[in-house]
């Protein structure tokens, strides 16, 4: 049968990772992401989409904070700190011939200002004992992760004449009218891209 994606358009952000297989540990000749995945080969998103106990927990580089705020005013909070629920997460990824290009999201996601220290055993990387922070949740049945042969939509730069697309930070806030074109776009793309797919595992985490 035919997947059909179900998401609210007024509450979306675009976060831009450093390009990964299947986020779901360590992989080698990562490029790009900064000074830290240079020196130790991984970076905050190494978990993105990996399952643990029927949840995906996402990270939002360079520090795991987000302006809830530039997102929607709707905002709620617990021990965790504030947060927001049913949010659209579009992560894109950096390749060097093609700039950022879409790569997976995130349904119904449950979105925090900053980052959670979370010690579970599941977290850590052998290599050095740490455990990578998160500040994005969501069910792993709402976490699609798209093959990295088929990722090909690109979110365009910003230029000086025209301050759309996205610039040198990692996230994209789409509050803007000016914003509004090519995120509808990007959406209407995955809407397609997987309505179009099957309900096999191929894409889907």
């Amino acid at each position: 049968p035919t997947q059909h994606v179900n998401f609210d358009r007024d509450r979306v952000v675009f976060i831009n990772l450093t390009e990964m297989d299947e986020y779901n540990g360590f992989e080698k000749n990562l490029k790009g992401g900064g000074r830290f995945i240079d020196d130790y080969g991984y970076g905050g998103e190494i978990f993105n989409f990996k399952i643990d106990n029927g949840k995906c927990y996402g990270y939002a580089p360079p520090y795991g904070k987000l302006n809830l705020r530039r997102i929607s005013s709707e905002i709620s909070g617990d021990a965790h700190g504030e947060y927001l629920d049913d949010v659209f997460v579009v992560f894109t990824c950096s390749r060097e011939s093609k700039g950022r290009i879409v790569c997976g999201f995130y349904q119904h996601a449950r979105v925090y200002a900053k980052s959670v220290k979370d010690e579970r055993i599941s977290r850590i990387i052998e290599t050095n004992v740490q455990i990578p922070l998160y500040n994005i949740i969501c069910d792993a049945k709402d976490a699609f992760l798209i093959d990295r042969n088929d990722r090909v939509k690109q979110l365009p730069r910003t230029t000086n004449k025209n301050n759309v697309g996205h610039g040198h930070h990692s996230v994209w806030y789409v509050d803007k009218p000016e914003r509004q074109k090519i995120k509808n776009e990007i959406l209407n793309y995955l809407e397609k891209f997987i309505n179009q797919s099957n309900t096999s595992d191929e894409y889907k985490y």
